[in-house]
């Protein structure tokens, strides 16, 4: 207890940082300890996020791919490190068999799982904490519903437009038969599809016509 007392840190208390120590002597926490260690020795291929979280580097790449990453990308994404830092040889075969194996594979998953195996339950590597197969599948979903339903508004978009272009034609088709002498500029102006002066007045903007008695003339039907 001495011994740790002298390496408390400035900003804690002598209060707490006993009760921390007393907490670190009981035998369940240093049982946990010990096998912490030694999990941790087994660890390979370790990630170089720093203190990057793994969820917000996820949502970075995929908002710059336009769609989820697969386990083997994240795997990729976080041991190849940051600019500047060499990877080292053995993460390195790691990700080039990983890559070649996704390859050869029609499943990414199935790859992934070939050579990691399977996953702990309750969880998802690579993906970062509190990730689970049931989120991942909800989200799955989730994004699957949004893209149909932008891919639908886009449709109704582009329909709705070409009725309205076609509607355009046919009333430019009538007022030219009803009046000969108008131009085509005027009709445009009319329906509101000329380029316009941005510093035109309203006064200005009025369709201009070859004849003031041709723009009345009613059209009659044979």
């Amino acid at each position: 207890m001495t011994e740790r007392l002298k390496n408390r840190p400035p900003n804690v208390p002598i209060a707490q940082f006993k009760s921390l120590c007393a907490y670190w002597s009981k035998e369940t926490i240093q049982a946990i300890s010990e096998n912490n260690t030694r999990n941790r020795a087994q660890l390979k291929w370790m990630h170089r996020m720093d203190p990057k979280n793994f969820a917000l580097t996820r949502e970075k790449v995929r908002e710059k791919e336009k769609r989820e990453l697969t386990q083997s990308e994240m795997f990729v994404e976080t041991r190849k490190g940051n600019k500047g830092k060499e990877l080292d040889v053995e993460t390195g075969k790691v990700i080039s068999q990983l890559q070649e194996m996704v390859e050869k594979e029609e499943s990414d998953a199935e790859a992934f799982k070939v050579f990691f195996g399977k996953e702990c339950p309750g969880r998802v590597r690579c993906y970062g904490r509190n990730i689970t197969k049931t989120s991942l599948k909800r989200k799955v979903e989730i994004n699957a519903l949004k893209q149909a339903h932008s891919e639908k508004v886009s449709t109704l978009r582009n329909e709705f437009q070409d009725k309205i272009d076609r509607l355009q034609n046919a009333f430019k088709t009538v007022i030219q038969q009803c009046n000969p002498q108008i131009n085509i500029e005027s009709i445009e102006d009319l329906l509101g599809l000329s380029h316009r002066d941005a510093n035109s007045s309203p006064k200005d903007i009025r369709p201009q016509m070859h004849s003031s008695t041709s723009t009345h003339a009613p059209c009659h039907g044979k």
